[in-house]
């Protein structure tokens, strides 16, 4: 599930479904969210853009280049994608308060990520 070209798949669907839905947020919603929750909508579809990006150079980095440090790099950049993103994007869309506890979870996972991708570039520096 987490094999380079399956990330490179995800990542670039990640992309598309971030360019959609910041369309969708812009045109449909800015009318119907409050100006929180619209920032709070908006700041999930920049996470997801950047971090589909990000996930996807580092699944062609992981095509040339595997190591343990990358796999687990890719895969908590795939969960701190849905997690972060996925819970502020509800949370702005539903109002449910709880699901912004959610968001730190996906944080964290995604600054686990970015440390695993510095570990894994200083192992093939070596």
């Amino acid at each position: 599930m987490t094999s380079p070209r399956t990330t490179l798949f995800l990542a670039a669907l990640m992309g598309a479904a971030g360019v959609a839905a910041g369309a969708f947020g812009s045109h449909m919603l800015s009318d119907v969210l409050s100006p929180g929750r619209m920032s709070t909508y908006g700041t999930g579809i920049a996470y997801l853009q950047w971090h589909a990006v990000y996930l996807f150079v580092l699944s062609w980095i992981s095509m040339q280049h595997e190591n343990r440090a990358f796999l687990w790099a890719r895969r908590c950049a795939l969960g701190g994608i849905l997690f972060f993103t996925g819970s502020l994007v509800a949370l702005s869309l539903t109002g449910i308060s709880l699901l912004g506890a959610v968001a730190p979870i996906g944080g964290t996972l995604l600054i686990a990520s970015w440390l695993l991708s510095a570990w894994g570039a200083r192992q093939l520096a070596n």
